[in-house]
């Protein structure tokens, strides 16, 4: 697992946000503004830039690398391929890490996993961090692409409506859209089926 470093998720979160700006490290914040009654801007929040840490380039190419984590590719799938949304490009990172012992060690079975979301690479407008503690899965392995990637697009979905987040393919997000909403609507159930005293009695002939 390589474990060497101990991060909260707002540093992770941070490092993501990060590339998505380029390069650009920001200083984190928690409000945007404060807004009085009458509508006037009562403490104004604005973004503020600490410094460079990577230059562009290298920013670039790491959104490009993690968008191939949620790529699904003939024979070579990425690792986080539950966190895509068909029409949108998303770069990412799972994690998966064993919990710690107090007193050193790792537990075996219990996990930290993450994902760590982008969104979307050519336009960056959001970064999404997915931390789930201890997961059970009755489904799956206990990962960040199979546990905590679902969770991210989940949100991602809520998210792109909010902030009327266009896509980069239209056609594949209407798409998408159209198929899951068939796949919402409550099935019918089948005109084939018996319920109960609607057969007729068997008549013998004479």
């Amino acid at each position: 697992y390589g474990y060497s470093v101990s991060v909260s998720p707002l540093h992770m979160a941070m490092v993501y946000a990060t590339i998505a700006n380029g390069g650009v490290r920001m200083k984190p914040r928690l409000i945007d503004k404060i807004i009085a009654a009458d509508g006037s801007i009562y403490d104004d929040c604005p973004p503020v830039v600490e410094q460079r840490v990577i230059k562009e380039k290298v920013a670039k190419d790491l959104l490009m690398a993690l968008e191939s984590v949620t790529e699904k590719k003939a024979g070579d799938n990425g690792t986080a391929t539950r966190a895509a949304i068909p029409g949108f490009r998303i770069g990412g990172k799972t994690g998966t890490a064993k919990k710690v012992k107090p007193r050193g060690g790792y537990y075996e079975g219990l996990y930290t996993v993450s994902f760590a979301g982008i969104l979307p690479v050519d336009n960056p407008r959001v970064v999404i961090m997915t931390v789930i503690d201890e997961p059970h899965p009755t489904d799956c392995n206990p990962g960040g692409g199979t546990v905590a990637a679902p969770i991210f697009r989940a949100a991602a979905e809520r998210i792109i409506n909010v902030l009327n987040i266009e896509p980069s393919d239209p056609a594949a997000y209407e798409k998408y859209l159209a198929e899951k909403k068939l796949a919402d609507e409550p099935k019918p159930e089948s005109a084939t089926k018996a319920t109960a005293g609607s057969r007729r009695p068997n008549r013998k002939t004479r």
